[in-house]
């Protein structure tokens, strides 16, 4: 006559085994109480957009100033009639080095037919490296320091996203962005076997633009 009892109690045993595990949770997870609801969860971040790195291009250069060791200054408006390459470098970075390497031998080659190049450096002790820089590297061209702030918001980057260096400013006759580069984190411009091509065939553009318009101009006051 107890049979039905023991069952009985059998039972009740096996359920609350049963609650118990189902109340538990693994280890390292937070217990189901702490775990935020669905609609509570953070919004996601937006993501990047590829080749915004540098604003919208083609736009008007804003005026940027490059600052001398010595003490002189050159503004970007000074080169209006030239094409410029505007280059923001760190003195310690060896890509940037390369770079200017490369650009001092365009600077050259194409100096005569209206190319110029104007650098500055962002780093914090640029003021003291950049001297070194210039003689080290064997460079002719303007060398000088700006803040970082403000070659972030002559460049429109947008401080979210990480910035490389070097970074190149290829500026036309008219005074008007053609490109920056590198223009994304897979910009391969700087490549070392191609980057002197590259520059190269940026500056040939712009320079026989320049002359196109020149001519162009030079034809409409021969017919008048």
């Amino acid at each position: 006559m107890f049979r039905p009892l023991t069952l009985g109690l059998f039972c009740i045993s096996l359920a609350l085994i049963a609650v118990s595990c189902s109340a538990g949770t693994s280890a390292g997870s937070p217990p189901a109480a702490a775990r935020p609801a669905a609609s509570q969860a953070a919004p996601a971040a937006p993501p990047a957009v590829p080749g915004l790195e540098n604003g919208e291009i083609p736009r008007q250069s804003a005026e940027f100033v490059v600052k001398l060791t010595t003490g002189q200054q050159h503004l970007v408006s000074e080169y209006r009639g030239k094409v410029l390459a505007l280059a923001f470098v760190l003195t310690t970075c060896p890509h940037c080095q390369v770079a200017s390497r490369t650009l001092e031998k365009l600077y050259e080659q194409y100096r005569p037919e209206g190319f110029e190049v104007a650098a500055a450096a962002t780093n914090n002790d640029a003021v003291m490296l950049v001297p070194d820089f210039i003689q080290k590297l064997g460079l002719t061209f303007p060398v000088g320091v700006a803040p970082f702030d403000a070659a972030c918001e002559y460049l429109q980057h947008p401080v979210s996203q990480r910035f490389t260096f070097p970074r190149v400013v290829f500026i036309d006759r008219k005074g008007i962005i053609r490109a920056i580069h590198p223009e994304n984190d897979n910009d391969m411009f700087f490549k070392e076997d191609v980057q002197e091509n590259n520059m190269r065939q940026v500056i040939l553009s712009l320079l026989r633009q320049g002359r196109a318009t020149k001519a162009k101009t030079s034809a409409g006051k021969a017919g008048s």
